[in-house]
This record gives structure tokens, C-alpha cells and sequence, in this order.
């Protein structure tokens, strides 16, 4: 099959674009103290902490989670994506990366594959094969969002090692995640703007 992309005319409808402010305006009385943060129902004070790759290993690799079946499988994987990542040097010439996201999954994966053929590239999604099958080892909530966030990481360290051969597309790379959190961490009453 050959796509034009001359000829290609695929229309999506965007549901929602959320831009995340970390610095709002306010007159001075709104500011929390360092001390006084309210954690979030999954506990932790703060939704970056799953953004946050040293967080995230030291979580995995502390007393609480080490010890459930599948944290060391899965951070062992982890690991061997870093290393693959850090062996690359950041002067090598690259290819295109493209993240393709939307919230209509049959729609955003079957475009991700036509851009992906189109440009000669490589399709990829989240969590990558090589972090797959520990969603449904991973009961509850909180440890199963670690689990995604650190798969972005390992994502990232995927795609810069195959951006050296071939442009890679990607779906589901890091507004999916982050969109679920903020819309589970906050109460209706309190959505960020």
C-alpha cells in the first residue's frame, strides 16, 4: 500500500486541549505553605511526582513497593531500555518523532500507522512491548499509575535508540497519562483551568 500524503485528507475532531499552568496568577494570599500540602487521594502530595523519573525509581525501589510480585520484572526492563538510552549521544543526527493523540483509540491508532507507513517510519505505543503485562499484575490504583508513568520513560528511551535508523510515530506518549491523572487527582469542583 502507498499513501499519498497529498491525497489524504483525515478529519479528527478534538475533545479537549488542556494546558497545565504551574505558576498562577493570585495576590499573594492563595499560596500554599511548603509544609501544608493536601495530598491527593492515591497518596501523593503532588501529581508531578508521576512525572518525575528519580521519583519514580525510588518509589519502585523502596521498602513499600520492591517487595510486590512484579516491581523487580518490570523495573529489571526498565532498566535495560536506560541503558540502551544512555549509550546514545546526543550529537548522533536523528529522525522525526511523532506522537499522535487523541481520545478516539481505533481513530488514533489507525492514523498512527498511516503516518508511520507514509514517512518509512516505525509504529510504536505506550507502554511498550517491553513493559507490557504488568497493568493487570499491578491491583489498585496507585501502583498501576506509577507502572504507566514509568512506561513512558522506558518509551522515551525506546525512541532514542530507533530514531537513529527510522522516524518513529507514536500513540498514546504522554497527554493520554497525563489527562487521565489530572482528571482522576481533582474533584469536579476543583478542575484546573
Amino acid at each position: 500500500m502507498i499513501l499519498n500524503l497529498s491525497t489524504l485528507h483525515i478529519s479528527f475532531e478534538v475533545v479537549f486541549v488542556f494546558w497545565i499552568t504551574l505558576h498562577a496568577e493570585t495576590n499573594g494570599d492563595e499560596i500554599p505553605q511548603e509544609g501544608a500540602k493536601k495530598p491527593t487521594f492515591f497518596g501523593m502530595n503532588n501529581i508531578n511526582d508521576l512525572f518525575n523519573l528519580e521519583n519514580l525509581i525510588d518509589e519502585f525501589s523502596g521498602p513499600r513497593l520492591c517487595r510486590v510480585p512484579g516491581v523487580t520484572d518490570m523495573m529489571a526492563r526498565y532498566n535495560e531500555t536506560a541503558k540502551k538510552a544512555l549509550n546514545i549521544p546526543d550529537s548522533l543526527s536523528k529522525k522525526p518523532f511523532v506522537a499522535i493523540e487523541s481520545v478516539y483509540n481505533a481513530g488514533r491508532r489507525t492514523v498512527t500507522e498511516l503516518v508511520a507507513h507514509a514517512l518509512g517510519g516505525v509504529y510504536s505505543t505506550n507502554p511498550p512491548k517491553i513493559m507490557q503485562g504488568f497493568s493487570s499484575a499491578f491491583d489498585g490504583m496507585f501502583i498501576r499509575r506509577k507502572y504507566y508513568a514509568l512506561s513512558k520513560y522506558a518509551s522515551s528511551n525506546l525512541v532514542k535508540e530507533a530514531r537513529l535508523l527510522h522516524p518513529v510515530v507514536m500513540e498514546k506518549y504522554y497527554y493520554d497519562q497525563a489527562v487521565f491523572i489530572i482528571a482522576k487527582t481533582f474533584i469536579d469542583t476543583n478542575l484546573p483551568p
